[in-house]
């Protein structure tokens, strides 16, 4: 494996969170600047095409959508990656928190209301009563309260609502996915699955073997979770269907890509991982702490560190 540096390029602040690459095109990085956030775009050469920087405390995460970027904060703002101009914002009564999109359009959440917005108008499309433990998954809401009564809306749908009363529920999970008829759980040390025809567990895995979970991510019928180690859990049983052991700590979200798991390491290890088998595919070094890692097409890979962002191209051998 040959990893060959394409380009490096030193970040004005530190990193705040939201990094994104667009294939072939810019990587937008959020980053706090003199306390105050900015939103930068650099293209596939490296080079800062432009620069935004929004009011002190204004804005504290993005999730890109379609061909747009859409921020969060003391309002919902939708800038344009391609030049940061911002197209069009809406004040709210509260501030609100980005969150995983539905198929219709963004989602955001405040103290009381979680709702989805139409991609252009940023008018809302839905609004949903939010109770404590809601999380959004694909096009549905899921509530799972202490008491057991699970509330699950589909957004999709004129907000159908499925209700029905599972085990109860002390505390809130790190992750929850939604598998066809299982809701699953996910925690620091343990998981379950409930089955939502019957209200019973499908499954529950009390004390994980393998470690504790941090950083989880959804692909399927598969949850991957990165900490001191990175594996891979079959939801539809809840076993770990491989455990891969590197280096060091990861520091990273894994990133899952045509069937390999992208992930960085407290080393300035940067690996990708067989996604079904948890075979260490290769592995690079990089001069500082990978804080995201995310792949581009032909092969190219992005390294954000916390003022620096760098592309890599990897021939595989």
């Amino acid at each position: 494996m040959i990893a060959e540096k394409l380009w490096q390029t030193e970040i004005d602040g530190t990193f705040l969170g939201a990094f994104f690459s667009i294939p072939g095109k810019q990587t937008c990085v959020l980053v706090r600047r003199n306390k105050s956030p900015a939103l930068t775009g650099i293209d596939n050469r490296g080079e800062i095409i432009w620069d935004r920087e929004f009011a002190f405390d204004s804005v504290d995460s993005f999730i890109p959508f379609r061909t747009f970027l859409y921020l969060d904060g003391t309002a919902i703002r939708k800038v344009d990656p391609a030049n940061g101009r911002l197209v069009t914002e809406r004040r709210l009564d509260d501030r609100v928190q980005v969150m995983p999109p539905s198929t219709a359009g963004p989602t955001y959440g405040s103290q009381d209301d979680i709702i989805g917005v139409h991609p252009d108008s940023l008018e809302t499309n839905w609004n949903w009563k939010s109770p404590g433990g809601t999380f959004v998954t694909g096009d549905h809401l899921i509530s799972y309260q202490k008491s057991g009564e699970i509330t699950i809306v589909d957004v999709t749908d004129c907000m159908k609502t499925t209700r029905v009363r599972g085990p109860a529920n002390n505390r809130y999970g790190l992750a929850v996915h939604l598998l066809d008829d299982l809701l699953v759980q996910i925690y620091w040390m343990s998981r379950f699955a409930v089955d939502l025809r019957t209200g019973e567990l499908a499954w529950r895995i009390p004390d994980d073997r393998h470690g504790t979970h941090e950083r989880i991510v959804f692909d399927g019928r598969t949850a991957y979770s990165a900490w001191h180690d990175l594996k891979a859990i079959d939801l539809r049983t809840g076993q770990v269907s491989w455990c891969s052991k590197l280096p060091h700590r990861i520091e990273t979200q894994p990133y899952v890509y045509s069937k390999k798991v992208y992930v960085g390491t407290k080393d300035g290890g940067v690996h990708a991982v067989d996604a079904e088998t948890g075979q260490v595919l290769w592995s690079f070094n990089v001069d500082y702490d990978p804080v995201a890692v995310q792949p581009r097409s032909r092969g190219e890979v992005v390294v954000l560190g916390w003022e620096v962002v760098s592309c890599y191209q990897v021939e595989e051998s």
